[in-house]
């Protein structure tokens, strides 16, 4: 037992070292790997990142690059003990939204595997860094690496006004709807009790409601269907409320990032009715959720603010499926 924990022990350190050597990778690149993980969904995460992991009150300092790369992310770390950027080899998205980057390290004969985990906040995104095998995590923060302080500012508050998103899961294929967090107690809401037939809901408390699917999404009168922007991207559209003769109806476009005040008629491409109904509990905030259909073919999208719920039915296909009738 003693032999093994001080095996243990002398890992640790080992990894220590390597951690303090700025994580040597297998192979180094100066530039990014192009991974599987759709830009699309990640877009407040690309950009250069000032990165400081905390580990035993020893701060360590990282750069970290993520773009795109032909609609995928890339992304590579670098600082300035290491002799050139390391390339991270798999990036994705977790169910929290948080982004997931992963790569190997070599020290001497032994390889680690690093994963490190951040999720956005205020000022930037913080999270972990963690080893496979448990040996080590540690906490980092990483701040925007821009120099023109008015832009970081103005990024800083768009984030503080980040959308919070509804998922839901076919199999591997995703739907994703981000929406701002729009306040009951505003112009916003006195904006939208007020509509007008023939009027969308437009808002200045944040940016467009933005739909991203890996599935066709079948709803009355309209599908928004995968791969609209491009055929191995996900469908990407904009969607809003429009004030109708007999009602509400949920509209179509495909012009998603955009403010909430840049609604544009032109780009429009398709509507489906919104059945109305009364929350169970008023909603403070403007809200977006996703609910899966009893047989899991589909779903219902709502939309609730205040004390009224707007929604729509919806069924799920791969590019290759029909919807069943």
């Amino acid at each position: 037992m003693a032999t093994e924990s001080s095996f243990r022990r002398l890992m640790a350190w080992t990894t220590l070292f390597a951690v303090a050597l700025c994580f040597q990778a297998i192979t180094h690149a100066e530039d990014a790997i192009k991974t599987d993980q759709d830009a699309s969904s990640a877009t407040d995460f690309i950009g250069q990142w000032d990165v400081v992991m905390e580990m035993q009150g020893n701060k360590m300092n990282f750069l970290l690059k993520v773009i795109d790369i032909d609609g995928k992310l890339g992304a590579t770390i670098d600082s300035q003990m290491m002799p050139e950027p390391a390339a991270i080899e798999e990036i994705t998205m977790n169910d929290d939204n948080a982004i997931v980057m992963s790569y190997e390290m070599k020290f001497g004969a032994q390889t680690f595997t690093l994963a490190i985990t951040g999720a956005l906040n205020d000022d930037g995104f913080g999270g972990e860094i963690v080893e496979a095998s448990g040996l080590f995590k540690a906490p980092f923060v990483a701040t925007e690496a821009v120099e023109d302080v008015e832009t970081s500012e103005q990024r800083r508050r768009n984030r503080r006004m980040a959308a919070t998103s509804a998922k839901l899961r076919f199999g591997k294929q995703k739907v994703n709807i981000s929406f701002p967090t729009l306040k009951t107690e505003s112009k916003d809401h006195e904006q939208l009790a007020s509509l007008m037939e023939g009027q969308v809901f437009e808002y200045v408390g944040g940016r467009a409601s933005k739909l991203l699917t890996d599935v066709d999404m079948h709803f009355e009168g309209f599908v928004a269907a995968q791969g609209n922007a491009h055929p191995t991207y996900p469908g990407v559209y904009g969607i809003w409320i429009k004030k109708t003769d007999n009602g509400f109806s949920l509209v179509f476009n495909e012009e998603a990032d955009v403010w909430g005040t840049m609604f544009n008629d032109q780009m429009a491409v398709g509507e489906t009715p919104l059945t109305v109904s009364k929350a169970a509990e008023p909603s403070k905030t403007y809200k977006v959720t996703l609910e899966k259909s009893v047989d899991e073919t589909g779903g219902t999208l709502k939309i609730s603010w205040g004390d009224t719920v707007w929604s729509a039915d919806f069924k799920a296909t791969k590019k290759e499926e029909k919807p069943s009738v």
